[in-house]
């Protein structure tokens, strides 16, 4: 009589838990506070103006997807980036064997523009300050698959201009390495179109202290525009 009365209320408080996970995953006021949440934790570590618009929470099958995640820089004009319907997924074995919630960051389109000034780039300085924080426990970012990607570099002190179509997948932990595609791209200097039609494969990874990298790629190189004979 008690095991079935132990049974009844931990099947009540089974199906009372799921109900709630079920409620709270369809409830927009929490998506709400989730995407001020993680816009203002963005901000934060990157030390910009972040956005953030979710479109569906699934703690059972360990999912949160997103319509919007975007950030600029608090100089207006310097840099800005935006991942467009995307997904940020994680395993609750990794949890349970590992002791670590292991996150994939994907989404389907992804734009970012930057300022450079000689050798600083802005957009570049940002990042940086994603790998510089120290992961908080038990939460690790495995693996970043960007496969649409855009890029423009903007040196407006020599009207110089790079556009790149990149396509980026990059494991971070526990071994950081991954490779990139770049096709498509163009460099402009002024009215002249100097590079074009560059096609690039990057493959970089870091063993101990150590950056290292291979480049193979083929490109055309163009010399076009309109010269003034004065």
């Amino acid at each position: 009589m008690i095991i079935k009365r132990i049974l009844l209320i931990s099947s009540a408080l089974c199906i009372g838990l799921f109900g709630a996970i079920l409620y709270l995953e369809r409830d927009t006021q929490i998506h709400a506070v989730v995407s001020r949440g993680i816009a203002q934790g963005l901000g934060i570590v990157g030390d910009c103006s972040a956005q953030c618009a979710l479109s569906r929470i699934s703690l059972l099958e360990g999912v949160v997807e997103f319509y919007e995640l975007s950030a600029r820089s608090k100089v207006p004009g310097e840099f800005e980036w935006k991942l467009s319907n995307g997904a940020v997924s994680f395993s609750w074995r990794s949890l349970i064997t590992r002791w670590s919630l292991a996150f994939e960051i994907r989404a389907e389109r992804c734009t970012a523009a930057s300022n450079v000034h000689d050798t600083h780039v802005p957009l570049v300085d940002h990042f940086k300050r994603f790998f510089e924080t120290p992961p908080i426990p038990p939460f690790i970012v495995e693996r970043l698959v960007l496969p649409q990607a855009e890029l423009i570099l903007t040196h407006p002190e020599r009207n110089a201009r790079i556009t790149a179509a990149v396509g980026l997948e990059c494991a971070i932990a526990p071994l950081f390495r991954g490779s990139c595609v770049i096709h498509n791209s163009s460099v402009t200097y002024g009215t002249y179109e100097l590079i074009s039609r560059m096609h690039t494969h990057v493959r970089f990874g870091k063993e101990g202290s150590e950056f290292t990298w291979s480049i193979t790629g083929s490109c055309m190189g163009l010399l076009t525009g309109n010269v003034d004979a004065r």
